[in-house]
């Protein structure tokens, strides 16, 4: 779904993906320091700009590119099944610094509890990709239990409302420097 807005924080902003984006992103999908723990995009720069097409016609899903403030792209975050009682996380892939990161995806999972005032967010991480644990817990995910899905070992990721709650006023006093 396209958003016609940025969503706009101190160090980056989130822009709804755009058919100018398809190269950017489909490069981000086969970088192998972001495949090691993402599905590589096997496909051409006209499927990538295909799907970028139909995504932005798909009702409750978001997918947004993360720009820094001198606009140059770092990342993509998304949400989708917004109408569900199961919202889930679309693959988060950022090459910013950490400040952008954690911004960004506070930012998207923000306008997810807050728009869609819906109880939580799942998703899942490699098991063995220990900073997407931490990243995921420093949001306030409550992680999972290792388990296997399509042969690859992963965490269940969850965020609530109450946890992301406790933890915004952390990532807050980090970003902003709020008391």
């Amino acid at each position: 779904m396209y958003l016609d807005r940025a969503i706009e924080g101190k160090y980056c902003e989130l822009r709804s993906i755009e058919e100018s984006d398809a190269e950017f992103t489909l490069a981000l999908r086969q970088d192998p320091e972001i495949t090691q723990y993402l599905p590589r995009l096997d496909i051409s720069l006209e499927q990538q700009k295909e799907w970028i097409k139909a995504q932005r016609e798909r009702p409750y899903d978001y997918f947004w590119v993360m720009f820094d403030k001198e606009g140059n792209r770092f990342g993509t975050a998304g949400i989708y099944d917004m109408n569900t009682n199961e919202p889930k996380g679309r693959s988060l892939a950022a090459k910013g610094n950490p400040l952008q990161n954690i911004e960004g995806t506070y930012l998207a999972y923000k306008y997810m509890l807050d728009v869609f005032k819906v109880d939580g967010r799942y998703g899942y991480v490699y098991a063995d990709n220990v900073r997407a644990t931490r990243f995921n817990e420093l949001l306030g995910a409550v992680i999972g239990e290792p388990k296997e899905s399509n042969g690859i070992i992963i965490r269940e990721v969850i965020f609530r409302q109450p946890e992301f709650g406790i933890a915004e006023k952390k990532v807050r006093r980090m970003l902003y420097h709020e008391t």
